[in-house]
């Protein structure tokens, strides 16, 4: 997919791995979606180049937990989904 506004994206990209996505923003977060993971830009610069892949499911797993007790989850309920969802992230491995 070819992205036009990847010169721009350039500029404000924070991550330090070297790939094809990088500046193809709807790329890159469709890729770290499909596994689970949140991209370079949901975390600060200088923490983004010491994040391992594990680091950045479980920074997702509370971030949709957070979310979730935001929109009205019960605690119980959103503790279950983040117990649930960090054993599914383990088992992956």
């Amino acid at each position: 997919m070819n992205c036009e506004m990847k010169e721009k994206n350039m500029k404000a990209c924070n991550c330090t791995y070297p790939c094809s996505k990088k500046g193809n923003c709807c790329e890159c977060i469709r890729y770290h979606r499909s596994m689970g993971e949140l991209p370079a830009c949901y975390f600060p610069v200088k923490y983004e180049k010491n994040l391992q892949p594990l680091d950045r499911v479980f920074y997702g797993i509370v971030q949709r937990g957070k979310n979730q007790l935001i929109a009205g989850v019960t605690y119980e309920e959103t503790m279950e989904y983040t117990f649930a969802s960090i054993e599914e992230a383990i088992e992956d491995l």
